[in-house]
């Protein structure tokens, strides 16, 4: 039973690294774009998707919609 719990432990350990590493990228990633992108289009999307939502958006859902737009 102790195996089972260590191994379980270390599962879960795993799996939160894992996933603070991927949070982490996609942030690096989408602040990356972001500082790539023409400042004209950054301003269209943010004032399209503060529009849509009535909140300033975050760095991931801006990058998302440059994503589905501008990326055809």
């Amino acid at each position: 039973m102790k195996t089972v719990k260590i191994i379980l432990c270390i599962a879960l350990w795993i799996f939160i690294i894992w996933a603070c590493l991927y949070k982490l990228s996609q942030g690096i990633h989408d602040e990356n774009l972001i500082s790539q992108m023409p400042q004209s289009t950054y301003d269209e999307i943010v004032d399209t998707l503060t529009t849509r939502n009535g909140f300033q958006p975050t760095e991931h859902q801006i990058v998302t919609y440059y994503y589905e737009r501008y990326q055809k």
